[in-house]
């Protein structure tokens, strides 16, 4: 009974080890099945090769894996191929360039360029050489000289002197440096000698910010603070409160009302700290004023104190944050005139659609016999109300319409003089809206 126990047991064993050994052979048999069985239709004129495999994988079950820093893929490429395989089309795509492919089953892997450069390349490039200086006429440390789409590069020497070879005609060299702003030369056939001069980049963490106190140094500033560029606030915006919104952080501007006129908004910042009023202290150089007297144009920076070692200043005034602006002022010079007038048509940006007469009492009897009662409107009345033919009675006006225009216009004209001497200085400025 045992022996008969133990040879159907080995039997068992040797079909499953059978059948196991059939199915790993199936599998590395058809590895690479849909590879070789599944053809493409690819058409497209002066596309990138990224869209390209995206086309490519839209339209079938493979997937290509690459490094974006490896490839171009932005090279414009052009390709018309009907019921190829895909080792096919990626040899017609990469044709003349070093990239090299790998296909296993559904999955594409896709090398970069390599780094060896063939022996026809080197003779064929130009060698190109150069120095790159800043503005002093010093000469710049390890500059970072590469060309525009391709993987050659340099860096300038302690004499800041860089040399490299380049295969392309028109090429175009990028010369970054940090701290400075970055550069770019396309090189010709009549030289091979190019001099850099890379100008300086200005620090925005060195720029000067009105505090409290004075002015301050970005970098040493601890307060939590932001400043507006004046082109950031010169926005087509008929109240200045509602330009601050989405503009600095910490900061809510709300416009309670779209009543003609009634354009101000409530400004606060980082909510409301006070249980009374919760509107920040505005100053305009020095002096509280309200913030919608003040002329977009007559500002030269804005600035606004929201933690409270930026406000300990003023007190328990600065406890809803504060506001500080400072006005242009007049410079040594002859009279300065300058004039700005402009246009504007304002028009809603979206408005309710309104049902008509009839569409409100169709829908007002279905909503009547959805409850079981006797509709409001007749037949009868329903088709006079749909035909106009009583509109005494039965009127069906759009009273928005008939009311309201689609737009209005809003005409604004500025005019400022400033000049002044070595003793005086002077800005004035007046505005009609």
């Amino acid at each position: 009974m045992k022996n008969s126990i133990k040879g159907r047991k080995s039997k068992i064993l040797k079909l499953f080890l059978c059948f196991l050994l059939l199915g790993v052979s199936y599998s590395f048999a058809n590895n690479n099945n849909y590879s070789q069985l599944k053809t493409l239709s690819v058409n497209v004129n002066n596309k990138t090769l990224r869209e390209v495999f995206q086309t490519i994988e839209k339209t079938s079950q493979f997937v290509f894996f690459y490094l974006d820093d490896a490839i171009n893929l932005d090279r414009k490429v052009s390709i018309d191929s009907k019921d190829k395989k895909i080792d096919e089309i990626l040899t017609e795509l990469f044709e003349g360039t070093s990239c090299t492919y790998r296909i296993s089953d559904r999955q594409v892997f896709i090398s970069g360029k390599s780094a060896a450069v063939s022996a026809a390349q080197q003779q064929n490039a130009r060698k190109i050489t150069g120095r790159v200086t800043d503005t002093k006429g010093e000469p710049l440390i390890g500059v970072n000289v590469t060309v525009d789409g391709d993987t050659n590069g340099s860096i300038t020497n302690m004499d800041g002197l860089f040399e490299l070879r380049v295969s392309k005609k028109n090429a175009v060299l990028k010369f970054t440096y940090i701290g400075f702003k970055p550069s770019e030369v396309r090189i010709n056939s009549s030289t091979n000698i190019y001099d850099v001069v890379l100008e300086e980049q200005v620090n925005e963490l060195e720029e000067t910010v009105i505090v409290g106190y004075g002015t301050q140094r970005k970098i040493s500033n601890i307060g939590a603070q932001s400043s507006m560029k004046l082109e950031d606030i010169k926005t087509p915006s008929a109240s200045l409160t509602t330009t601050l919104a989405g503009r600095l952080a910490g900061v809510v501007a709300v416009q309670r009302t779209g009543e003609p006129g009634k354009d101000a908004a409530d400004i606060w910042i980082r909510g409301i700290a006070t249980p009374n009023t919760a509107t920040p202290l505005i100053l305009v150089d020095g002096v509280e004023r309200a913030f919608n007297d003040i002329d977009p144009e007559d500002i030269e920076s804005l600035t606004t104190l929201k933690d409270a070692s930026a406000t300990a200043i003023y007190g328990q005034r600065g406890a809803n944050g504060v506001i500080l602006i400072t006005t242009k002022r007049g410079e040594k010079g002859k009279v300065k005139i300058n004039v700005k007038a402009g246009f504007d048509w304002n028009t809603p940006v979206k408005v309710p659609e309104y049902a008509s007469g009839y569409d409100w009492a169709r829908l007002a009897n279905e909503a009547r016999l959805g409850r079981y009662d006797s509709p409001i409107y007749t037949p009868e009345e329903l088709e006079i109300i749909r035909s106009g033919l009583d509109t005494d009675l039965y009127p069906n006006i759009d009273w928005r319409d008939l009311m309201l225009k689609s737009g209005a216009p809003r005409y604004y004209a500025n005019i400022s003089f400033s000049g002044g001497s070595d003793n005086v200085r002077y800005y004035v400025s007046g505005q009609n809206v």
